[in-house]
């Protein structure tokens, strides 16, 4: 091994070859949900003591000496400041003011604390998992490359806790079909190791263009099977297959949702159906 091999051995040539897939695809990690959780639940009791001390403070405020003189104070803020520090008070006055004070400094550290948490989880928890092809690169790469050690080269292992930071634009079935048949430019790594890699912008040109070609021919074919039907019974089971294998290509070439798919199948139906009303009339007009 020479000496540039040496320096990028370990972390620093792993995150080369993170770096190196120009399409984000590598930048998995492990988002440890178990102690994400945990963190949660220690802030969530953490919170809910603050809850019940500031509920003893509020108790004790309306209760013992000088209960009129603090319901009066906690009316306005800045006489709370004022009188913590007021020597002519009474000393038990002066604390409960003091008392409310940290309790208010305290209430908005931890719950900003809190609600970050809430809401990185909540981003985090949005993201999805790696996809196998991903997946299973990286892990043969780590293997043939051998460059991490311990408990860092086990990272992959727990792949319900592990999430890809970015994913393709296209996720349909046409574009992951696409991906596994694709040819792959093979680059060779600090360590030697070979990978094959390819550019997203091809899947995503090819998938755009074979989901055009299909949507043309689904509509130019209809019409011209159509208009050579002469069977109005036949037209109108020619139309059912033609937007059954719509919808049923939409669900392949697409990642369209249920709903888009339903509504775009009615589009194209209707469109079949007016076509065949209109070549009707069209004939009964002529004879």
């Amino acid at each position: 091994m020479d000496a540039t091999a040496a320096v990028e051995a370990g972390f620093p040539e792993v995150s080369r070859w993170i770096a190196d897939d120009g399409d984000g695809e590598a930048f998995v990690f492990r988002k440890f949900d178990r102690l994400a959780a945990r963190n949660l639940l220690y802030l969530q009791a953490r919170m809910l003591a603050l809850e019940e001390k500031i509920d003893r403070a509020d108790g004790a405020t309306s209760a013992g000496g000088g209960q009129v003189a603090m319901l009066r104070i906690m009316r306005n803020w800045e006489t709370v400041v004022d009188k913590s520090q007021d020597p002519n008070v009474s000393q038990d006055l002066r604390e409960k003011c003091l008392e409310q004070i940290r309790l208010h400094e305290e209430l908005s550290r931890l719950m900003k604390e809190y609600h970050e948490a809430l809401g990185l989880q909540s981003r985090i928890s949005s993201l999805s998992r790696p996809n196998r092809r991903v997946l299973g690169t990286y892990r043969a790469w780590l293997e043939s490359a051998n460059t991490l050690k311990g408990l860092s080269a086990q990272f992959l292992d727990d792949k319900l806790d592990l999430v890809a930071l970015k994913q393709p634009e296209d996720r349909d079935h046409l574009s992951e079909m696409l991906r596994h048949v694709w040819p792959a430019k093979s680059i060779t790594s600090a360590s030697g190791v070979r990978i094959a890699h390819f550019h997203e912008k091809s899947i995503s040109t090819w998938a755009n263009a074979i989901s055009t070609l299909v949507a043309l021919a689904l509509l130019v074919g209809s019409i011209v099977c159509l208009h050579f039907l002469g069977d109005l019974r036949a037209k109108f089971a020619m139309i059912a297959a033609f937007a059954a294998f719509f919808a049923l290509s939409l669900g392949v070439i697409t990642s369209a949702r249920r709903p888009e798919v339903f509504a775009a199948t009615a589009a194209y139906a209707a469109v079949l159906v007016v076509f065949v009303s209109n070549q009707d009339l069209t004939s009964q007009s002529g004879t």
